[in-house]
């Protein structure tokens, strides 16, 4: 796959995507996102009904916030797990024609 005239190889693709979507990370208000047991307990605690709104949607969009990094991470770690096998059957093989050369 060609990009900007350099060739990469599905995982390094893949990881310049997540790279560039933890970059470049908002998450769009949607300002309907409400999360109502924080709203109510807030009412009741005496905070008016503007302030209790606009609490509530903030941790609701932290909440959206975390659970796509969450969610990057996974993909990071598999890309990790993917290059760690890499490096190792690379490793391998380098020993074995070392060995081979040597013996």
């Amino acid at each position: 796959m060609a990009i900007g005239g350099s060739h990469y190889d599905d995982a390094a693709f893949q990881n310049l995507i997540v790279c560039f979507r933890l970059a470049s990370y908002s998450v769009p208000d949607r300002g309907r996102m409400l999360i109502e047991e924080l709203y109510d307990a807030l009412l009741e605690a005496g905070a008016s009904q503007e302030k209790a709104r606009l609490a509530s949607r903030t941790v609701a969009t932290f909440e959206e916030r975390i659970f796509a990094l969450k969610t990057d991470m996974t993909d990071i770690r598999g890309i990790l797990r993917l290059h760690s096998w890499m490096l190792g059957t690379t490793i391998a093989m380098l020993m074995a024609i070392m060995f081979k050369v040597f013996s």
